[in-house]
């Protein structure tokens, strides 16, 4: 099985835009039926589906699956920490990339256990702290250590808070406040618990279909106005070092809102 489905990741009709005949959806489903699957092989074949959706910076697979690599690598060994950390500590890689890889690891470590969540929290508050690194990674980064507070960490998360802009930020002081004042506030956790496959239920599927309907239909009215695509309608940085006098939230960034989701896929309709 694992070996057909490396096949499957390995044809390059995987990767081509989703409207070409349903063969990008091949990747999308591969990654599922692999977070299925407990074994190291699948687990490899995972880490390379997620280096890939990187290389080929396919961003509608990177929002697909942004919530869900935590559980998808919730029942691997630990043996492929290794290869997560790779992904995460290559600076060459764009962030978001690394950032699905650091909630990969953190699936990874809860279902080792508490030594192994302590031991990554700890590498991931250097990350964060480190200057040299790219700030969207590092913010990212602290969200994590926000989800799981110890002491250790808050003057860093506080810190970071402080160099953000607002409105717009990806957490404030107030969010630091409530994380470490309510006892058991593990907002990853939840996250973890949500179900991936959930997406295969026929209400789901349904709701898919009606709001793709809805988007195509106001994509027609905007087009018989005259006006330009929703996703030519300009990229703004999201987070910059407080020197920036107006930054706003970028259409694919990370949304503020903690979904794991692209602003543009999650709540920039909203706004």
């Amino acid at each position: 099985m694992v070996s057909a489905l490396g096949e499957l990741l390995d044809r390059g009709d995987a990767w081509v835009p989703e409207h070409s005949d349903g063969q990008w959806w091949r990747a999308l489903h591969t990654a599922m039926i692999l977070g299925l699957m407990s074994g190291e092989a699948a687990g490899e074949l995972l880490v390379r589906c997620m280096r890939r959706i990187s290389d080929e910076d396919d961003e509608n697979l990177e929002d697909w699956l942004a919530e869900h690599w935590p559980v998808f690598f919730g029942n691997k060994p630990a043996s492929l920490m290794a290869a997560l950390r790779g992904i995460s500590d290559d600076r060459n890689r764009y962030w978001y990339g690394r950032v699905t890889a650091n909630a990969a690891q953190m699936g990874l470590a809860q279902q080792l256990g508490a030594a192994a969540v302590d031991e990554l929290l700890v590498r991931l508050a250097a990350a964060a702290a480190d200057e040299t690194e790219d700030w969207d990674f590092r913010l990212l980064t602290a969200i994590t250590l926000l989800d799981f507070p110890r002491p250790q960490h808050r003057k860093l998360l506080e810190n970071l808070a402080k160099r953000q802009k607002h409105p717009g930020a990806i957490f404030g002081l107030e969010e630091i406040e409530k994380a470490y004042g309510t006892p058991g506030y593990l907002v990853a956790q939840d996250r973890i618990r949500r179900d991936p496959w959930d997406f295969y239920q026929p209400a789901a599927i349904a709701e898919r279909q009606s709001r793709w309907d809805r988007e195509d239909r106001e994509a027609r009215e905007r087009a018989a106005r005259g006006e330009p695509p929703e996703e030519d309608v300009g990229d703004y940085d999201l987070l910059e070092p407080y020197v920036r006098d107006t930054p706003k939230i970028g259409r694919n960034d990370l949304c503020p809102c903690g979904s794991g989701k692209k602003y543009k896929k999650c709540c920039l309709s909203e706004s």
